[in-house]
């Protein structure tokens, strides 16, 4: 099932990395952003990719802040 969400870069609190047994198995992470009031989650991401993924949404997000 694919689901597309857009959310606000300056409301992003959180980016965190993870990897369950099933996708340490496939080396994958799921990359989950926390806002104020959800946690949206995109899986099945490279850990390479993830990692980008997670600076650069956190950059991003502080500098909205900054503004």
């Amino acid at each position: 099932m694919r689901k597309f969400e857009a959310i606000p870069i300056s409301r992003i609190q959180n980016v965190t990395l993870e990897a369950g047994p099933l996708l340490q198995w496939q080396h994958l992470q799921a990359v989950t952003v926390d806002t104020a009031s959800t946690s949206h989650t995109i899986a099945g991401v490279t850990p390479e990719v993830a990692e980008q993924l997670q600076q650069r949404l956190l950059a991003l997000a502080q500098e909205a802040r900054d503004e």
